[in-house]
C-alpha cells in the first residue's frame, strides 16, 4: 500500500512538473508572441515614419526646384528679349511686356506658335537647349539633396528621389500648358494639347537624366554588358556623324560668307533685329546641322514644293526662303563629289566596327556582329528623332512639309552604318591581338666591379692568408 501510495504521489508530482512546465511555455511562447508582434508593430511605424518623412522631402525639394526651373527659363527670357520688346518706341505696356515674355518663354521650350492662320512647327530646337539644360541641373540638385537627406535605404532614396522628379515634371508642364490655354490673343494663340506634349518630352527627358545621375546606384551599370556596349558604340556613332555635319554646314558658312552679309545688310534690322536674327540662326543652327547630316547619308532635305536639295541631283528648283542669313548654308547645286559623301557613313561605320573588334577580341564573331547591328540601330533611331523635331512648317504655304524625310534618312543610317560595321567586327581575332615581345633579364657584373667570389674562394683566401695579417 505504502508503494501504491508512493507511486501515486510520483504520478501526481510527475502531472504536477509538466502541468507547470506546460504553464510557463505557454507563458513564453505567449510572451514571445506579444513582443515579435510589438517588433512588427514597431517596424512598420518606423517604415511609415520613414515614408512619410521621405514623401514630405520629396514634394519639398520637388516644388522648390520647379519653382526655380521655372524663375531661371522667365529670366533668361527676360534678359533676352527685353532689348527687342523695348524697342517699340516706348509703347510697351506691362501686360503687354508679360505676354510677349510668357509667349517667348513657350517658344523657347520648344510650343510651335500660330500666327494668324499660319502654323510654325518647325521651331528653333537649338534654344529649346537652355531650359532643357536648367532642368537637368534642376533634377539632377534635387536628387542630390534627397540622397543627402538619408531617407532611408536605398530603395526608399530611390523612390523619393523619383517622386520628387516627377512632382517637378509635373509642375512644370502644368504651368506650361496653363500659358498656352490662357492665350486669347488673335493674332498669337498656342495649341494647349501641343504645348503639353511638347512640355512633357522636354521636362521629363532633362529631369531624367539629371535624377538618374544623382541616384546611389546609376541604372545604366545595371544593364547586361552587351546592351551598355550597344548603347554607347551606337551613340558614339551618332556624335561622329553630327559632329562631321556640323563640319560641312561650317564650310558651306564660311564659303558662302559674302552671302551672308547680303541677307544681314539688306534685312537693315537695327540691335533689337540684329539680336532676335542672331538668336533664330543659333536656335536653327542644329536644324541645319540635321539638314547636313541627311544629305550626307543621301537623303536630302525639302525646302519648297518641288524643291528637293540631294547630293544626287545637279541642281535644285529657286524656291523663296526666309531671308535668314544662316540659310546661306544651304547648298544651291551639287557635284559629282556629293556622290562620296555616303562613303563618310560607311567610314564611321567601319571606326566602328574596328572598336568593337578591338574591344571585344576575346568575344565570337556572332557576338561582334550583334553589338555592331545594335549599335547601327541605335544610331538609326536618335536620327528618327532628330529629323522629326528637324522637320515641319515654317507658315507659309510655300514653305510646308520641309526637311528630310525621316523613315528614309533613319533606313540609310543603318544600312550605311552595317555596311562599314559588320565586316570590320567580323575580321579574323589574330589580327586585333597585341602581341606582346617577351623580355628576358640577364644579371651581368659591370665592367668596373670584380664578380662576386664563392664560398670556396673565400675559404681558400683566408687559408692562404698570413696569420699575422690583419681582416679587412
Amino acid at each position: 500500500m505504502s508503494d501504491l501510495h508512493n507511486s501515486e504521489q510520483a504520478e501526481n508530482g510527475d502531472s504536477s512538473v509538466i502541468t507547470a512546465s506546460s504553464a510557463d511555455d505557454g507563458h513564453q511562447s505567449l510572451a514571445t508572441e506579444t513582443g515579435s508582434k510589438k517588433g512588427i508593430k514597431r517596424g512598420v511605424h518606423a517604415v511609415r515614419e520613414i515614408s512619410q518623412r521621405s514623401l514630405l522631402i520629396s514634394i519639398f525639394w520637388g516644388i522648390t526646384y520647379s519653382l526655380r526651373a521655372l524663375l531661371l527659363t522667365i529670366g533668361i527670357t527676360v534678359l533676352v528679349m527685353a532689348p527687342v520688346i523695348m524697342s517699340d518706341g516706348g509703347q510697351v505696356t506691362g501686360k503687354s511686356f508679360a505676354q510677349t515674355t510668357l509667349w517667348s518663354w513657350l517658344v523657347l521650350n520648344g510650343v510651335s506658335p500660330k500666327l494668324g492662320a499660319a502654323v510654325f512647327t518647325l521651331v528653333p530646337w537649338g534654344l529649346v537647349m537652355i531650359p532643357w539644360l536648367v532642368l537637368l541641373g534642376s533634377g539632377r540638385s534635387l536628387g542630390r539633396r534627397i540622397v543627402l537627406a538619408r531617407v532611408g535605404r536605398s530603395g526608399s532614396i530611390t523612390v523619393a528621389v523619383l517622386t520628387g522628379g516627377v512632382l517637378l515634371v509635373v509642375i512644370y508642364t502644368a504651368f506650361g500648358t496653363l500659358v498656352a490655354m490662357s492665350t486669347t490673343s488673335v493674332e498669337v494663340s498656342f495649341e494647349p494639347i501641343r504645348a503639353l506634349l511638347v512640355m512633357l518630352l522636354v521636362s521629363l527627358s532633362a529631369v531624367a537624366v539629371g535624377v538618374l545621375a544623382a541616384l546611389p546606384e546609376n541604372p545604366f551599370h545595371m544593364l547586361p554588358n552587351l546592351v551598355r556596349e550597344i548603347v554607347i558604340r551606337g551613340v558614339a556613332a551618332l556624335l561622329t556623324l553630327a559632329g562631321i555635319a556640323a563640319l560641312l554646314v561650317a564650310v558651306q558658312l564660311v564659303g558662302n560668307f559674302a552671302e551672308v552679309l547680303k541677307l544681314a545688310n539688306g534685312l537693315n534690322p537695327g540691335l533689337s533685329g540684329f539680336l532676335a536674327i542672331l538668336l533664330l540662326s543659333l536656335g536653327y543652327l542644329p536644324v541645319l546641322v540635321v539638314w547636313a547630316m541627311s544629305y550626307m547619308l543621301g537623303a536630302g532635305f525639302v525646302i519648297g514644293p518641288e524643291s528637293v536639295i540631294s547630293p544626287f541631283i545637279p541642281s535644285t528648283a529657286p524656291t523663296q526662303l526666309p531671308p535668314l542669313p544662316i540659310l546661306a548654308a544651304l547648298p544651291s547645286n551639287s557635284s559629282g563629289l556629293s556622290w562620296l559623301l555616303p562613303a563618310i557613313v560607311v567610314a564611321v561605320g567601319a571606326l566602328v566596327g574596328t572598336g568593337i573588334a578591338r574591344r571585344k577580341v576575346a568575344e565570337p564573331v556572332l557576338i561582334r556582329m550583334v553589338i555592331a547591328l545594335g549599335a547601327a540601330l541605335v544610331a538609326a533611331l536618335c536620327v528618327f528623332l532628330l529629323v522629326v523635331i528637324s522637320s515641319g512648317n515654317l507658315g507659309d504655304v510655300r514653305l510646308v512639309g520641309i526637311g528630310p524625310d525621316a523613315t528614309l534618312a533613319a533606313t540609310l543610317t543603318w544600312i550605311l552604318l552595317i555596311l562599314g560595321a559588320a565586316p570590320v567586327s567580323a575580321l579574323p581575332r589574330r589580327l586585333f591581338e597585341q602581341k606582346r615581345p617577351t623580355v628576358r633579364v640577364v644579371s651581368q657584373p659591370l665592367q668596373d666591379q670584380a664578380p662576386e667570389k664563392s664560398d670556396a674562394a673565400w675559404a681558400v683566401d683566408e687559408l692562404e692568408r698570413p696569420e699575422g695579417s690583419e681582416k679587412l
